[in-house]
């Protein structure tokens, strides 16, 4: 039986990336119009959590700046520069690529 106030989470795994890419997309696209009352989120490896996490605070500063910023796996890329967590000096340093 399926209840509206129920939270119980369902996991899927997609064969192809494609696909789960494509899906992330649609709903963030949808989440902008409509509050659904689900949410789509990825379950990232501990070790790329904790570096978006390091990251995060960069990545927020540069959306403020209205700069072009996007997160791929454990990397900020801002404005076509890379940067990388560094859990030992605990911060994002640059990666030349």
């Amino acid at each position: 039986m399926f209840s509206a106030y129920r939270r119980e989470p369902a996991t899927g795994r997609f064969a192809l990336l494609h696909n789960r890419n494509r899906i992330l997309t649609a709903f963030r696209g949808k989440r902008k119009e409509v509050d659904s009352g689900f949410r789509i989120v990825e379950d990232l490896p501990p070790r790329i959590a904790r570096a978006r996490a390091g990251l995060f605070p960069q990545f927020q500063q540069c959306i403020a700046e209205k700069k072009r910023v996007h997160l791929k796996l454990d990397k900020l890329i801002v404005e076509n520069t890379t940067y990388a967590y560094d859990e030992l000096q605990k911060k994002p340093v640059r990666v030349d690529e």
